[in-house]
């Protein structure tokens, strides 16, 4: 069985990556346009990443014995995979350059 304690560190965790998910989301929207359309590229699957982590977490908290280590091992590697979305949006909108007024 799982203990509680792994399950609140799985949360914590989800929230502080939801945390830089909302700064991300608010920096990129007042950025300027390249900023803004790297956001946008990136936007959807760190959507679906977050709400498969936050499906699996409610899930485990429901506490369906059959199926809690199914839910336990599914929750961390999306969480995984959001916390590396996250990092790969960073990356493409910290590198996004300036595009020239011409291409507006």
């Amino acid at each position: 069985m799982n203990s509680k304690s792994e399950i609140e560190l799985i949360q914590k965790e989800f929230d502080e990556v939801c945390k830089r998910y909302d700064q991300l989301r608010h920096q990129s929207i007042q950025g300027n346009l390249s900023t803004k359309m790297a956001y946008e590229q990136c936007a959807p699957s760190l959507e679906i990443k977050r709400h498969n982590t936050k499906q699996y977490l409610t899930k485990l908290i429901e506490k369906d014995p059959k199926l809690d280590e199914y839910y336990l091992q599914n929750a961390k590697k999306s969480l995984q995979e959001f916390v590396e979305g996250i990092r790969n949006a960073e990356s493409k909108i910290h590198n996004a350059r300036i595009m020239p007024p011409f291409l507006y």
